[in-house]
């Protein structure tokens, strides 16, 4: 709650100075937040409150900031299965359902790991100022094989280890 909405010095303990919540931080441009399926449900009360009245209370304050942000929410989870079973705000839903985007795990778009694969390669060794190596097929056909539970995360980290590992321009 304090990292979203900020806190005045003292409203509760180790509260030692004023904090500026994300909403505020992000007023007059967009707030992300990741995994809105993971908020409990008195947050999400209270997240409500923020976007129906375009205003953030500040934890210990009496003074209200007026909010312009748009609001991106993302969550690996099915938010409408989590409003059925009650354990998900269907105001709150409604609110953040404006625009929805569904993105396809990683397992269902086996197409679309080379590019990412190649993509984080280039990434990665553009930072570390050095050619990037090409993946061998045998990289490849291992790498379009395997069902991805951690998602485009999982393969992010497999090539940064990759990298870490190559030696030469072939990473196999």
């Amino acid at each position: 709650e304090s990292e979203l909405f900020g806190h005045k010095r003292g409203s509760f303990t180790g509260a030692d100075a004023d904090k500026i919540g994300l909403f505020v931080t992000a007023n007059g441009g967009v707030l992300f937040l990741d995994e809105i399926g993971d908020m409990p449900l008195s947050l999400q009360a209270k997240l409500l409150g923020v976007l129906e009245h375009k205003k953030v209370l500040p934890l210990g304050s009496t003074k209200e900031v007026e909010l312009d942000v748009k609001l991106v929410a993302a969550s690996n989870r099915e938010l409408e299965t989590m409003v059925e079973q009650g354990k998900f705000r269907r105001d709150l839903y409604f609110r953040l359902a404006g625009m929805t985007l569904t993105v396809p795990a990683l397992r269902d778009r086996p197409g679309a790991i080379e590019k990412l694969a190649r993509l984080f390669i280039e990434r990665q060794c553009l930072l570390e100022r050095r050619a990037p190596p090409r993946l061998s097929e045998a990289a490849l056909t291992l790498l379009e094989q395997h069902s991805w539970p951690g998602n485009v995360r999982e393969l992010r980290n497999t090539i940064e280890r990759a990298l870490l590992l190559c030696r030469g321009t072939v990473i196999d």
